[in-house]
């Protein structure tokens, strides 16, 4: 067995990376990128069918603010990416 096999009969653990970035319905405005402003990670526990740990790490977004259209969407906010 090596670092990346699970014992026999174990499952083991699996990792769900979730990438969130800026959005528009339509074009961005102008001198606007899609950019990452959330990394969500779940560890699932394959044998126990169960999340065992949960993380997020916010990114403030350099050179776009988040429309009213990706708040609807990922839930985030503009005070929340990028707090004064």
């Amino acid at each position: 067995m090596d670092a990346h096999t699970a014992p026999e009969g174990h499952a083991g653990l699996l990792n769900v990376i979730d990438v969130e970035a800026t959005c528009w319905e339509g074009q961005p405005p102008p001198g606007a990128v899609s950019e990452i402003i959330e990394i969500g990670l779940t560890v699932v526990d394959l044998d126990a069918r169960e999340r065992v740990a949960r993380h997020r790490i916010l990114v403030r977004p350099a050179r776009s603010r988040l429309s009213a259209f990706c708040t609807g969407l990922t839930g985030l906010t503009q005070a929340e990416a990028a707090p004064t």
